[in-house]
């Protein structure tokens, strides 16, 4: 099981999850000096009320439903910790690229970017 916490709050996540595929090399581990960023994705959030709550408080969205946007701060960074089974895969920072309205369903969907730090920690 994969959770995605950000700045220490759980968020959910879609119906896929999110896929983790990591290409590195032996002398990746043997020599940590080499890997700079060592993760970098793109993951789309569903706009439930606890990912609503969650980005409201963190990004302080205004929201302007009748105009048809969505006003945040697109530079604002904030802490994650992506974990499978209860280990610590990545970590490193968070931030929202575009909240995306669906007017069927009447929801959001948060499009964010992870990029990882733990090469940057060894």
């Amino acid at each position: 099981m994969i959770d995605l916490l950000i700045n220490n709050w759980s968020v959910d996540l879609s119906d896929e999850g999110i896929s983790i595929l990591f290409q590195r090399q032996r002398t990746d581990y043997t020599n940590p000096t080499i890997v700079r960023n060592s993760f970098t994705k793109t993951i789309k959030l569903p706009g439930t009320k606890r990912n609503n709550s969650i980005f409201s408080n963190i990004w302080k969205l205004d929201k302007y439903i009748s105009e048809g946007f969505v006003d945040f701060v697109p530079s604002k960074r904030e802490p994650f910790l992506l974990l499978k089974d209860g280990n610590l895969v990545e970590q490193g920072y968070v931030k929202l690229n575009n909240i995306v309205w669906n007017s069927n369903n009447d929801s959001y969907t948060y499009e964010v970017t992870l990029y990882g730090e733990l090469g940057n920690l060894l």
